[in-house]
């Protein structure tokens, strides 16, 4: 290859290739990367491998595949490149033209032979890819092209969910008008609504609401969208699915049928996820819609004191205002009051105080 590589290039040109070579890259996968068609038809003449591996397991196809260059994908797929060549971590030239947003190259490789369903060790098609990096023209042309819509990676996620979870509200439509599954759950029992609500993406919430969603739907320990909402701290999210009808009083032992959950936290509301991590006006909104300020999970936590006992002022100060109950005790007999103190949060105690708390000692 040295030898071929000397008669095709000039001095400077060979001087860096070769250091990337070195480095464990093949001339034929320089040339590719660097859009150079008439360099890669004088390699193969002179007898190169198209389908000849890096140090990385990558071949000169994939590497023109995931710059964008058609030409060059075009000419290795007409020396004989395989298309559905895989890395050692299953990845395909398709996938890398995917997840880079290069439909041009991915109509090349489907013209060539690729496989549009085919998956990475873990589970994973283009068709995922696509969906996580919004590339609506890529998505388009692998639905056009047959592939599975419903897919699912080894954890039972699919494009769908993938799409919500980066925000992508355009590949979210286009994948429920192409026969998504809308509701379908993972192996935790999430659904693309869930995902969304988790990971701060109120427009894709409100496109999967509007698409038919299951609002108050539980994953397989029973929570749902408001909950992680909530938990999370997502206002807009939170706004979305109250607008939606979210049942702000729904909590996991409300849901049957699921199997059982042993964290206590299994037994939380949206309140109460909200109060224990802080989210004031998350905590807000809840109380707005009717969330009840005093019911207690299975360990007797109101969120009250959910809040006191994690240090949130602003949280503890809204719910006090709010008439919350300051002397109720948990099931092992604590008040708000003896949870702020025995978590050292001063500033707590000391609003409680004010506002009439009492530590369980007194208050018998």
């Amino acid at each position: 290859m040295g030898d071929v590589l000397t008669r095709i290039v000039s001095p400077e040109i060979e001087k860096h290739a070769r250091m990337r070579m070195a480095l464990g890259r093949t001339a034929l996968s320089l040339a590719a990367e660097g859009g150079n068609v008439q360099q890669i038809r004088t390699l193969v003449q002179s007898g190169a491998d198209v389908n000849e591996l890096n140090r990385s397991t990558s071949t000169a196809l994939m590497y023109a595949a995931c710059n964008g260059k058609r030409d060059c994908v075009k000419e290795l797929c007409s020396a004989g490149a395989s298309v559905n060549l895989q890395t050692e971590h299953g990845i395909t030239a398709l996938m890398l033209a995917a997840r880079n947003g290069h439909p041009d190259c991915m109509q090349e490789l489907v013209l060539a032979g690729a496989d549009v369903n085919s998956q990475t060790a873990e589970g994973f098609t283009a068709l995922m890819y696509a969906a996580g990096s919004g590339g609506e023209n890529c998505l388009k042309e692998l639905l056009s092209s047959g592939c599975d819509v419903n897919r699912e990676n080894e954890k039972g996620v699919t494009a769908l969910m993938i799409a919500a979870e980066q925000g992508k509200t355009q590949c979210v439509k286009t994948l429920v008008a192409a026969g998504a599954v809308t509701d379908h759950a993972d192996g935790a029992g999430f659904t693309a609504l869930m995902v969304a609500a988790q990971n701060a993406q109120p427009y894709c919430v409100k496109q999967l609401v509007a698409l038919g969603a299951q609002v108050n739907r539980p994953n397989r320990a029973r929570g749902s969208a408001l909950m992680f909402a909530a938990q999370f701290g997502n206002e807009q999210c939170v706004k979305e699915l109250l607008a939606a009808g979210a049942t702000v009083e729904h909590a996991p032992s409300e849901s049957p049928g699921l199997s059982g959950h042993d964290d206590p936290e299994a037994e939380f509301t949206a309140l109460m996820l909200a109060a224990q991590n802080g989210h004031t006006r998350c905590v807000k909104m809840l109380l707005e819609n009717g969330a009840a300020i005093n019911r207690a999970n299975t360990g007797g936590f109101t969120p009250l004191m959910l809040s006191a006992a994690n240090g949130h002022e602003d949280c503890l100060k809204t719910l006090v205002e709010k008439q919350a109950d300051l002397n109720k005790e948990n099931l092992k007999g604590m008040t708000v009051l003896d949870l702020a103190m025995a978590n050292e949060h001063e500033q707590c105690a000391e609003e409680l105080v004010k506002a009439g708390a009492k530590t369980a000692e007194k208050n018998k």
